[in-house]
């Protein structure tokens, strides 16, 4: 039997799942929106007094991390390195200037026109985050004065993850936020946990369903954060490259990784080089599998993806790229399930 918790925090949707009947488990997934509300003071560039802000703001002078900010920060500068430099914390100002100036829950319901200094035509340079120092022996972190960092999904995926192999003690878990999850085992009684993948274009429809055992899985679009500027359609996927909102024909990419991180990092790196460069970079990577959906509702996908799928509840046309190493399938029978979107 399975028990699950659900509420909001880091801006999105989550929910915690274990299976185990037990009393006990029932009282640690009472915990979880507390570790939430932790690591949000930590890591959210929305709140003016969390350790993220306040180290925006400390103009190049060493600041003494808690462990949390440390070992996101370390994270954020390992998937510079993984994505070679398309995945970047040190975007905010970026962002600043494409509008995203708030928490997106308030800017969907705020009244008010989003503000930004957007131009396609413009190039905002990216700071190097080498010139980031860290030294583990204080938890002491230095950025260079006037660079900004921001941790998005990086932050979301690492949250998932590490509230799993918190729950993973109470049994078979899966913590699912905002479209990165992170699964520590199977259930008890099946061989997988089925996940919806929702059709980007209805909230109401899933794509595809599929079946998946152990590891992370990230979602991530250009369908959902998205906002007008000046009658110009704006999101919140940053190219390093340029300083802009990418330039994609992705609408949203879903990734199958061994840790939730990893998925994170190729969905966004996906997104920004578009779905023909995207397939080629992630098919290096046997132990990834990608599923993306383009602007013309195509589905493309590594062949190593199919193997995951245990209903296809879309008609669309689809192009299977090859890819080594096809991962055994689940079965297809299960009554765990979670549902997969970008919240």
């Amino acid at each position: 039997m399975i028990q699950q918790i659900q509420f909001r925090a880091m801006g999105c949707h989550v929910t915690a799942i274990v299976d185990d009947p037990s009393s006990r488990t029932k009282q640690a997934l009472m915990q979880v929106p507390g570790w939430f509300e932790d690591w949000e003071q930590s890591l959210s560039r929305f709140r003016k007094d969390s350790e993220l802000s306040q180290l925006n703001r400390s103009e190049g002078k060493p600041f003494l991390a808690s462990e949390t900010l440390w070992e996101v920060t370390r994270l954020a500068l390992l998937a510079v390195r993984i994505s070679d430099g398309l995945v970047n914390p040190a975007i905010l100002p970026a962002l600043m200037r494409a509008g995203y100036t708030d928490d997106f829950d308030r800017m969907r319901h705020s009244p008010k026109a989003v503000a930004g200094d957007f131009s396609q035509n413009s190039i905002y340079n990216i700071p190097n985050v080498s010139n980031i120092y860290m030294d583990a022996t204080d938890r002491v972190i230095s950025i260079p004065q006037g660079m900004q960092l921001d941790y998005g999904g990086i932050a979301k995926g690492w949250a998932a993850q590490r509230a799993a192999e918190r729950l993973r003690a109470f049994g078979p878990s899966l913590v699912n936020v905002g479209g990165d999850l992170f699964i520590t085992a199977q259930p008890r009684h099946e061989q997988a946990w089925k996940i919806g993948i929702r059709d980007p274009l209805s909230d109401n429809r899933e794509i595809e369903r599929i079946n998946v055992r152990l590891g992370g899985v990230a979602t991530s679009g250009k369908d959902y954060r998205k906002w007008a500027v000046d009658g110009q359609m704006v999101h919140h996927i940053i190219d390093p490259r340029t300083g802009q909102p990418a330039d994609t024909d992705v609408l949203s990419v879903t990734v199958i990784a061994p840790t939730t991180l990893l998925a994170e990092i190729s969905t966004k790196v996906i997104l920004i080089l578009g779905s023909e460069k995207g397939l080629e970079w992630i098919k290096e990577k046997p132990d990834h599998a990608a599923l993306i959906i383009t602007d013309d509702q195509t589905i493309k996908m590594t062949r190593n993806f199919h193997p995951y799928i245990t209903c296809q509840t879309q008609e669309f046309p689809k192009l299977i790229w090859e890819s080594p190493s096809p991962q055994q399938p689940a079965t297809k029978k299960t009554m765990h399930s979670a549902y997969l979107q970008e919240t």
